[in-house]
């Protein structure tokens, strides 16, 4: 029989339900004890994805079953209290992005892991989606080169109404739930820009907000010399792409367009002479589902990088190894969160964003 680790999960809010709990049934996890504040919540959801007994009381359930690893879906607030308090207790910890709020917590949060010798994974599961993760094999290949230069969007629309009518607190300025924003969604493509180009050094900024939703466009330079362009925004039409990456290495670039399209513009050895058609060794590579096919790898839990995550998160655990999207990680794309919060306009240096 294939080995599985014991879980507890907290949280059964719409993302948790809607994308983490259906993957848990592809990887190697027995689903022990659901915890939400919501009684009917947590019997609804364990009722629906195998889960054994509930809990409206996290403490409640770490202090009842014998576990071997805690996932946490909950916010970032409580992402912060209960990972420390898991890991303290013994067990290893899956978080959703974002880990937390502010730098500190997050280095907080790392020698809790640290001291205790048991992982906290922070899902980014665009790391996990089979397009980037095949990207990034590229780029990390001699015949791509070097990765020079990085190319990011993401847009979402998101409705004035909810930015304005649904915030952290009564009070919460319109400032801090763009901050808000930045830390729930835009994060993704933060991630990604270290995951392909390793530490951002510098970013310069500039932020228009039309319609009280806000446009982003960053200028960055990474540790490696590498430099790159983000732009994100909350203005663009429902109905539009919502992300495209590029990366480009010398003599080649990958492009990716929505997690689900790959193109490999390969090193040619020689430009085409007098045909736009060259020869079939220098030929693009495309990887796309097939969608007419019923089959799990053309599902959007497999695509969109959930299943990838939660599968990472226990085989790591089950053999011993710590996970590739660490609460280091975590850190510092809440550090580039915060630096977009500075005031636009300005070079700013990343090691001195807290």
């Amino acid at each position: 029989m294939e080995e599985k680790i014991d879980i507890g999960f907290v949280g059964c809010g719409a993302h948790a339900t809607r994308s983490i709990y259906p993957s848990l049934r592809h990887a190697p996890v027995n689903l022990v004890a659901v915890c939400d504040l919501v009684e009917e919540r947590a019997r609804a959801t364990a009722r629906a994805f195998g889960g054994e007994r509930t809990y409206t009381d996290y403490e409640l359930l770490l202090d009842k079953e014998i576990l071997d690893a805690l996932f946490v879906v909950v916010g970032a607030e409580a992402h912060y209290r209960i990972a420390k308090e898991a890991m303290r207790r013994g067990l290893h910890v899956f978080i959703e992005k974002p880990p937390c709020r502010t730098v500190a917590e997050a280095e907080d949060m790392g020698r809790v892991s640290k001291k205790t010798g048991k992982s906290l994974m922070v899902a980014f599961k665009k790391r996990f989606c089979p397009t980037y993760l095949k990207a990034h094999q590229i780029v990390n290949s001699q015949e791509f080169g070097r990765p020079t230069s990085i190319n990011a969007r993401l847009g979402l629309w998101i409705d004035k109404e909810r930015l304005e009518e649904s915030p952290q607190t009564p009070t919460e300025s319109l400032e801090e739930r763009f901050f808000s924003l930045l830390l729930d969604y835009f994060i993704h493509h933060l991630d990604l820009l270290r995951f392909f180009m390793g530490d951002v050094e510098e970013l310069y900024h500039e932020r228009i907000v039309s319609s009280g939703r806000p446009t982003y466009a960053a200028s960055l330079r990474f540790a490696s010399g590498a430099v790159g362009t983000l732009h994100m925004t909350a203005l663009q039409s429902p109905n539009c792409f919502q992300e495209r990456v590029e990366i480009v290495g010398e003599g080649a670039n990958v492009v990716i367009d929505n997690a689900a399209k790959l193109v490999y513009y390969r090193r040619a050895t020689s430009p085409p002479a007098d045909s736009f058609v060259g020869a079939d060794d220098d030929a693009p590579l495309v990887w796309e589902p097939a969608f007419s096919l019923s089959q799990l790898r053309n599902k959007v839990l497999f695509i969109g990088g959930f299943v990838g995550e939660v599968r990472h998160f226990a085989e790591a655990v089950l053999s011993g190894t710590p996970p590739s999207s660490d609460i280091w990680d975590g850190r510092e794309a809440v550090r580039l969160v915060h630096a977009l919060c500075q005031g636009p306009g300005q070079v700013i240096r990343m090691k001195e964003v807290e």
